[in-house]
């Protein structure tokens, strides 16, 4: 979905040449999924024709309700797309989800699709919930270096023999045979997550993008799915929710110094002197645990959400006055703390360090409350933002009736 963090500090460091793709050659240059997948990159809506005359490659299909949206899925893979362009709707047409949970999440996906595209016959197998039979369409979830086959290889079992305990499933141009005992290995893939389509390429694809998804809703995995899309891309849900996706570039923060040391290499390299750095406490919000040194103990104090957790002092020396350790390494809070934070005993507490280096100790449970509120205004910021997104849009879809 985006470069790991050991990738992005080295872009960060800019010590290294670097060279940064622009065009996608899965599609003419002309065509909207091209235009679309670079609109996406910039934080803009993508475009589709709503008069629903000439034929596109690139749609959006509203839908208010997950139920909806499910709906809608099942009869444009089986139906309409098939209809329309001329495809296979288990060769050619890939549903792609966010998520795996939810109703427009892949596990559901798949049961009304293969309820639709190949229904369980006498000869299927019923493995961990779900029917393997004769036509489905199935992927590899772990890598099976014996068989050569490997997590995201998706094929089509062609036959199953009950009295072997086998069947045999061909991945493009081979069959590979599975015992029924293996079956754990494979999963249906009339609908897969997105995370799973990265490195492939289908003819078509459908997207189910829906406010339910909420906290997968971001700019690269977005990105990633109309990507995925050779000749055609639908997205399916709500236009709140592309908005959403579009608008929501950040992802969680990684903390580390290569590319503070790449930067002090090169400047070495130029005959320049590395700047010391005072090891300053660190403030604010931190989501990675640190690490507590004391009397040759080590601490691993976790405090999610906006809780700053722990400091690495250096040589044991506890540099603190509010709280202290005892013998057994057990945090001790004094009895005039523990009233004026209204702790009792069992209560969660978190450490913080303030900007003098001390550590402080706060209620965990308060600190969660608030990071919670914080988090609310978040998403209402993140709505409106999205709803201003959704009226440009608009605009701009009058603007251009308006030159036609």
């Amino acid at each position: 979905m985006g470069p790991g963090q050991v990738f992005r500090d080295l872009l960060t460091a800019n010590t290294l040449p670097i060279v940064r793709l622009t065009d996608v050659f899965r599609q003419a240059a002309h065509s909207r999924i091209v235009v679309n997948a670079h609109r996406t990159n910039r934080g803009e809506l993508p475009m589709w024709d709503r008069s629903g005359g000439a034929r596109q490659d690139f749609y959006f299909v509203e839908a208010a309700e997950p139920a909806d949206t499910a709906d809608k899925i099942v009869r444009l893979v089986t139906e309409r797309i098939p209809q329309r362009f001329g495809l296979d709707p288990l060769r050619d047409v890939q549903v792609l989800c966010p998520m795996n949970r939810g109703e427009v999440g892949a596990r559901h996906l798949n049961e009304r699709l293969q309820q639709v595209l190949n229904p369980p016959g006498p000869l299927a197998v019923e493995r961990f919930g779900w029917h393997f039979g004769p036509g489905d369409k199935v992927m590899q979830t772990v890598n099976d270096y014996d068989q050569d086959v490997f997590n995201g290889d998706i094929g089509r079992i062609t036959a199953v023999r009950p009295d072997d305990q086998a069947l045999t499933i061909r991945f493009e141009d081979r069959d590979v045979r599975y015992d029924v005992a293996d079956l754990d290995a494979l999963g249906p893939a009339y609908a897969i997550t997105i995370h799973k389509a990265q490195g492939s390429e289908y003819p078509a694809v459908v997207i189910p993008v829906t406010t339910q998804h909420y906290v997968m809703l971001q700019r690269p995995l977005l990105y990633t799915a109309v990507t995925r899309g050779q000749r055609l891309v639908v997205l399916v849900g709500q236009v709140k929710a592309l908005a959403l996706a579009v608008r929501t570039q950040a992802t969680g923060q990684r903390w580390s110094k290569l590319a503070e040391w790449l930067a002090d290499a090169a400047r070495v390299k130029r005959g320049g002197r590395i700047e010391h750095r005072p090891q300053s406490a660190p403030w604010g919000l931190r989501r990675s645990a640190r690490i507590l040194h004391f009397s040759r103990r080590t601490i691993f104090i976790l405090a999610p959400y906006l809780a700053l957790v722990g400091y690495c002092l250096r040589g044991g020396a506890l540099m603190a006055t509010m709280v202290r350790l005892d013998e057994h390494a057990r945090l001790i809070v004094p009895a005039a703390i523990r009233r004026q934070l209204g702790l009792r005993q069992g209560d969660l507490v978190g450490l913080e360090v303030t900007p003098e280096g001390e550590l402080r100790v706060f209620s965990l449970e308060k600190r969660l409350a608030s990071a919670k509120g914080v988090f609310r205004e978040y998403r209402q910021d993140q709505e409106s933002v999205a709803d201003e997104l959704v009226q440009e849009r608009r605009r701009e879809a009058r603007r251009e009736a308006d030159g036609g």
